[in-house]
């Protein structure tokens, strides 16, 4: 993923678990993954493998395309 994108899901990420009221601590045991996965995506620091892109767009009741979905 280009980094351009990369920056989008982390923003996306993280504005969709706030609007959804969700801590770090929620999103990641909705997700299946450690809250310290959240907070990297979140800040751009990792992208996500493909496991982990699944289980936070199913953690924050969005699809895959949608997490992916450029925003006009």
């Amino acid at each position: 993923m280009p980094a351009g994108r990369d920056a989008q899901l982390a923003a996306r990420i993280k504005r969709w678990r706030e609007e959804a009221r969700l801590t770090l601590q929620q999103l990641a045991d909705r997700a299946g993954v450690s809250p310290s996965t959240i907070h990297k995506l979140e800040n751009n620091q990792t992208g996500p493998t493909v496991t982990v892109f699944l289980k936070i767009a199913e953690g924050l009741g969005r699809s895959p395309g949608e997490l992916l979905a450029s925003e006009t």
